[in-house]
């Protein structure tokens, strides 16, 4: 609660966004919009119980967040195979009902066991969703594609690493729990500790960073 009306009373930020499980949502969302906060993404991979971020356990605070007016709320579904591809026609019909944006995530390579086992592959899903759509539009961030459908649901999709499309208008730098830098999402070799001259850090920081696909083509 703090970090948010912290940033939120910075005359220059304009936008404040959250993102979590949601578990708390219920508890914390009034709270939260009085604190300042505009908008929320918000992990579920479910409608039931087969996965821990699951739309039965913060649904009362999804509909909450939105009876006090954060807009808009995001869905992060992280599609794995054989676990939740059935998962996705219930989830939009949910975002569908209520106004949510509906965003399938493809998973990103970070355990090759775990990716081996559980990677699906969106291409057919978006394929599908964009021949449904009635429009698209293509968002600056990472040069994503948003499909609206004839009901007015909202569906994006997030593409791993190895779609040109992720890194490329990439503008984004992270602050890791351990207060470090980290330029870029998928490395941990480039990190920068946050020191007493933060200014410089940052710029360091910003001196590092470059196309994580692009790196791994000149590795080859």
């Amino acid at each position: 609660m703090e970090i948010v009306r912290l940033f939120s009373q910075i005359p220059s930020v304009n936008d404040v966004s959250l993102t979590s499980n949601g578990i708390f949502l219920k508890k914390y969302a009034v709270e939260l919009k009085k604190a300042g906060l505009n908008r929320i993404n918000i992990g579920c991979d479910t409608i039931y119980d087969s996965t821990y971020k699951n739309l039965n356990r913060i649904k009362d605070g999804l509909l909450l967040a939105k009876k006090v007016g954060i807009s808009p709320i995001k869905l992060n579904m992280v599609i794995l195979k054989d676990v939740n591809e059935d998962q996705f026609e219930p989830l939009l019909a949910f975002c569908e009902e209520h106004g949510f944006i509906l965003q399938v995530i493809e998973l990103i390579n970070t355990n090759k066991a775990f990716f081996t086992k559980y990677h699906y592959d969106l291409s057919s899903l978006e394929n599908n969703i964009a021949q449904r759509a009635s429009k698209v539009i293509t968002r600056d961030v990472q040069d994503r594609k948003q499909y609206t459908l004839d009901s007015g649901v909202v569906v994006e999709f997030v593409n791993p690493v190895h779609n040109s499309r992720f890194c490329a208008k990439c503008n984004t730098l992270r602050v890791t729990n351990d207060f470090q830098f980290q330029p870029c999402l998928n490395r941990q070799d480039n990190l920068v500790p946050v020191g007493e001259e933060i200014e410089e850090s940052l710029k360091l920081a910003i001196q590092r960073r470059e196309p994580f696909n692009v790196r791994k083509k000149n590795k080859k």
